[in-house]
């Protein structure tokens, strides 16, 4: 048995090729690490867009004369849609969501000056 383990800890330090695979592996955790933190920050951003809008349109909804709560609906579906197609995730979304923000998205670019919808 102490003769494995001295051929074992003699591979071992000979092959210092396994510690570097080894923080090779390390490193490409950390990138996931990285990656999924980075992740969840978007969905959260996005997630508080969505909210956002749903408040403006229930708002609108309850005063649709208000040229004032129409700004505010049309403004956080622009950036709701910008989010949306800056990282990709339409197809995560129903297609009458989608429809409903580009809908409000495009009334705003025809109906407010382009300083409004930023």
């Amino acid at each position: 048995m102490t003769s494995l383990l001295s051929i074992f800890f003699s591979f071992l330090l000979l092959s210092p090729s396994l510690f570097a695979e080894f923080k090779t592996e390390i490193d490409v955790i950390e990138e996931l690490v990285t990656a999924t933190e980075k992740n969840l920050l978007f969905q959260k951003e996005l997630l508080q867009s969505m909210q956002t809008f749903q408040r403006a349109r229930e708002a609108f909804t309850k005063d649709p004369t208000s040229a004032r709560l129409a700004t505010i609906l049309v403004k956080s579906a622009t950036r709701l849609t910008r989010k949306i197609e800056e990282e990709h995730v339409a197809h995560l979304l129903s297609p009458e969501f989608l429809t409903e923000i580009q809908f409000f998205t495009l009334v705003g670019k025809e109906q407010l000056p382009r300083s409004a919808r930023e």
